[in-house]
């Protein structure tokens, strides 16, 4: 069914500090109209150009997080040689993530790509600077040794930038 769009007015400063965004903008800017309105469920989904970080504050407030998820995460396609595309999360919202955060989002990818493309088992791999167990920061090897172990993350390994885009 086609649902109606819905234009809110009221933008939050795109140079404001994520907790201004949630102090000023409370129930009043565009952000917070739209985050409300898929709560209610009177939208399917939300569309900013605005401030991320504001962004990612407010839906973390407004919307919250599943149970077992600490943070939000940015998600977009890039394509890939095989004529599909590969999708990539963790896009610049967290500057500074734990091994477990990093663990999360390898969750919600898959599950984001099962739901949306219909993949039993969707290949999950962390970015890297190299394939090699010594590669990469504490953060990276420590979450390789978590992802490791994991039930909902069917596909487990490590790619480099150029294998994200081969589809692999």
């Amino acid at each position: 069914p086609c649902r109606k769009w819905c234009i809110a007015r009221s933008p939050s400063q795109w140079n404001a500090k994520p907790s201004q965004a949630l102090r000023q903008g409370r129930g009043k800017s565009s952000m917070w109209m739209a985050l409300d309105a898929v709560k209610r469920g009177e939208a399917d989904a939300a569309v900013s150009a605005g401030n991320t970080g504001a962004l990612m504050a407010v839906s973390k407030f407004v919307l919250r997080t599943l149970p077992g998820i600490d943070r939000p995460a940015i998600a977009t396609v890039m394509p890939n040689r095989n004529d599909g595309y590969t999708t990539v999360l963790d896009l610049g919202a967290n500057v500074d993530c734990s091994a477990e955060h990093l663990l999360q989002f390898a969750v919600l990818g898959s599950a984001l790509v099962s739901a949306v493309d219909g993949k039993d088992e969707p290949s999950v791999g962390l970015l890297n600077i190299g394939t090699e167990e010594l590669k990469g920061d504490d953060r990276v090897r420590n979450t390789c040794v978590a992802i490791a172990p994991s039930d909902p993350i069917p596909a487990r390994r490590r790619k480099r930038r150029r294998e994200s885009r081969s589809g692999v």
